[in-house]
């Protein structure tokens, strides 16, 4: 390969380098009251080429599998079962006293509260369900030698049920042979299964099971759907009675129509793939994603809706909608195509120019069509000397910096699609620039979505990969690199869409240089943390949707990565100052001027808190939190003048979770041990000790 041909390679692997980081292009123009977010090099008829256009259904088998071969295509050249309740000779005690009255419980920390989420921990003030890891050590050492030890990891998991009083004389009374994520309401306990292998050593499908568990000491299932093979579940939630569960399937070229989804009561449910929404124009998403609602007490399906989608895509869902969300692909041809006709014009003739436009027309691939334009490219190259190639790679770098920075609020976007609950119908489709954290970063709220998003374009983590030819004589980093000084590589903004999904209200360019790490909608009032070296805390006004209003703002060492709402006054952070977990409490009693009235660093260098809120706990009789660390767990309180006060530390490196019942606190390890305190003194009042 000569100079030409490697420079040629070079081109083209910086360009796709630099739109698979960052994602889908985008521009803001204002039309009426909303906002339409469109490329700003091709022509209006020409969008639905550079972006994907709305979801829309397979219409035949045919078209199904035309779309998979493509999607194969392309990726091949991108870069009653067993399940069983038993005793195990474990039996209640009669109680000789009155029974304990049951005042109140937690329940596990939630997004939407009403809505719950899984987790491996749950009670309903009377019993305690905890997942445990369910193997020896023999059999741990016999599946990591002989089950793909390269990439595969197996797991077998149960769930002890004890009974939660009195609190000095905890016992277990049940054990279910299944375990992993939980979901409770009222009598039904829904266990999503994680276990991988079943007593023969033979990997298993994964399941999820219902429980009756109004009498702990005679647990029934009730029922059991068993996934299909290749299918694993991402999400689920239970509302009013109903359970929603996220499944994804990698779907190959070879699939038939009709894919199998479930089995439940030995019946098969299969998806048709009519069914299917799909992105057209595109042949990256080949992740099939099925959200199905189940009836709580039988199982039944009372709706399913399925995309194609990558393997990004988020959920956030209230008691009316669930908001499907991910990142958009692009159409690299065509950006391609458009950079050489703004920011790179003069680098081809407009010979080179003419015929790409050509073979964007084909009826081929996005990959089919970047190798076309590569052969057009390699033979346009070997047609210059060396002197010029090497001023076109020169020019080729600079000018592909203007452009990234030109179309900065452009360079990635979020597909949503909102779907009703009531009947799993498409309700509304829309895009936004950016891309979402979690699901804490979307809300909706009087018929409006509000977002808030990071647009990043640093790309240079991934640069040292890359392997230039010599004679460019510089480093990888300083090929694309963004120059710094005159710009910023990453905003975050916040945007309100309207019931059609339809932009009408944005706030840009807040946390240059910086991105999200945490987001709490209040009300009218989001509060936003980004970071780089310092802490931004952002209160964002959204009473009128139309124009958000940054109306707070203040800076701190460090971040905070979880927000939670104390009081309307109050706002707790759990983050990082340096390498050691701190806790922050935030007045935002007076918006225009928020403070950190108080804090508390930790000799921990993290927390599963940080990144799972399920993991949080908040006792708003006695102002009590808890937070797991990476040594044991701590119980804080928050008193009249917001001030931070530990209260407990319990050693463990496996602490992770906590609830409370009635006055006690319940400090639970991943072994199966549970240490409980009083919330009045913090006096140790009760244990329980797995392997007694």
């Amino acid at each position: 390969m000569n100079n030409k041909q490697r420079f040629l390679v070079f081109f083209l692997f910086l360009l796709l380098l630099l739109f698979f980081c960052t994602g889908t292009l985008i521009l803001i123009k204002k039309v009426f009251e909303t906002r339409n977010y469109d490329y700003v090099g091709i022509e209006n008829q020409n969008r639905d080429l550079i972006f994907l256009t709305n979801f829309q259904k397979f219409s035949n088998e045919l078209e199904f599998r035309d779309y998979l071969a493509k999607v194969y295509e392309t990726r091949k050249y991108s870069f009653d079962g067993g399940m069983k309740v038993t005793l195990n000779d474990l039996t209640a005690t009669p109680a000789e006293s009155a029974p304990i009255s049951i005042d109140r419980y937690s329940e596990t920390n939630t997004r939407v509260v009403g809505i719950d989420e899984p987790d491996k921990v749950k009670t309903n003030g009377k019993s305690i369900f905890l997942s445990v890891e369910n193997q020896d050590k023999s059999t741990r050492n016999w599946l990591e030698s002989k089950i793909y030890p390269d990439f595969y990891f197996p797991y077998q998991f149960k769930t002890n049920v004890l009974n939660a009083l009195p609190v000095e004389d905890l016992k277990q009374v049940a054990e279910l042979e299944t375990g992993g994520d939980m979901l409770l309401y009222n009598d039904i306990l829904v266990v999503l299964d994680f276990t991988n292998y079943n007593d023969s050593k033979e990997i298993t499908e994964q399941k999820i099971v219902g429980y009756n568990v109004s009498d702990p000491t005679n647990i029934q299932k009730i029922w059991q759907i068993d996934l299909d093979e290749n299918q694993s579940y991402q999400e689920a939630r239970i509302v009013e009675g109903k359970l929603v569960v996220t499944t994804s399937k990698y779907t190959a070229n070879y699939e038939n129509c009709v894919l199998p989804l479930y089995k439940i009561a030995n019946e098969q449910l299969n998806l048709d793939c009519t069914s299917i929404y799909f992105p057209k124009n595109t042949y990256n998403s080949n992740n099939l994603t099925t959200i199905t609602k189940f009836d709580l007490k039988t199982a039944k399906v009372e709706g399913t809706f399925s995309a194609m989608t990558n393997y990004s895509a988020l959920i956030y869902m209230n008691q009316d909608n669930i908001y499907l969300s991910y990142p958009e692909e692009q159409n690299y041809p065509y950006i391609i195509l458009d950079f050489l006709k703004t920011d790179g014009v003069g680098i081809f003739s407009n010979q080179v120019i003419l015929r790409i436009e050509k073979i964007l027309n084909y009826d081929i691939s996005s990959t089919s069509k970047l190798n076309e334009i590569y052969d057009l490219m390699s033979k346009y190259f070997d047609s210059l000397d060396s002197d010029l190639s090497l001023k076109m790679s020169n020019d080729l770098n600079n000018k592909m910096a203007e452009y990234a920075k030109r179309n900065m609020r452009s360079l990635v976007a979020t597909k949503v699609v909102k779907i009703d609950l009531k009947n799993m119908s498409v309700i509304a489709q829309g895009r936004f620039p950016g891309q979402l954290l979690n699901q804490y970063a979307i809300d909706e709220y009087k018929g409006n979505l509000r977002v808030a998003t990071t647009i990043d374009l640093s790309t240079n983590f991934f640069l040292p990969q890359m392997q230039p030819s010599r004679r460019f004589n510089e480093t990888a980093e300083s090929l694309i690199a963004l120059p710094s000084n005159n710009g910023s590589l990453s905003e975050n903004d916040v945007y309100v869409l309207n019931e059609d999904l339809n932009v009408t209200g944005e706030l840009t360019g807040l946390g240059l240089t910086e991105r999200i790490y945490s987001a709490r909608y209040i009300g009218d009032k989001l509060y936003l943390v980004t970071f780089r070296r310092t802490d931004p805390f952002y209160i964002i006004d959204l009473s009128d949707p139309k124009s958000p209003q940054k109306i707070g703002e203040f800076k701190i060492p460090g971040y905070s990565g979880y927000l939670h709402e104390i009081d309307e006054n109050i706002i707790l952070g759990v983050g990082m100052e340096g390498s050691n977990l701190k806790l922050s409490v935030f007045d935002v009693t007076n918006s225009a001027e928020p403070s950190e009235v108080s804090k508390y660093i930790l000799n921990e260098y993290g927390s599963e808190s940080l990144y799972n809120p399920h993991a949080f706990v908040f006792d708003p009789k006695y102002n009590l939190l808890f937070i797991p660390g990476y040594q044991g767990g701590y119980l804080f309180t928050i008193d009249e003048k917001y001030e931070l006060k530990l209260q407990k530390a319990i050693d463990g490196y496996n602490v992770d979770r906590a609830i409370y019942i009635n006055d006690y606190i319940y400090i639970l390890s991943n072994n199966g041990e549970i240490r409980v305190f009083s919330e009045k003194t913090f006096d140790k009042v009760g244990e329980y000790n797995n392997s007694k």
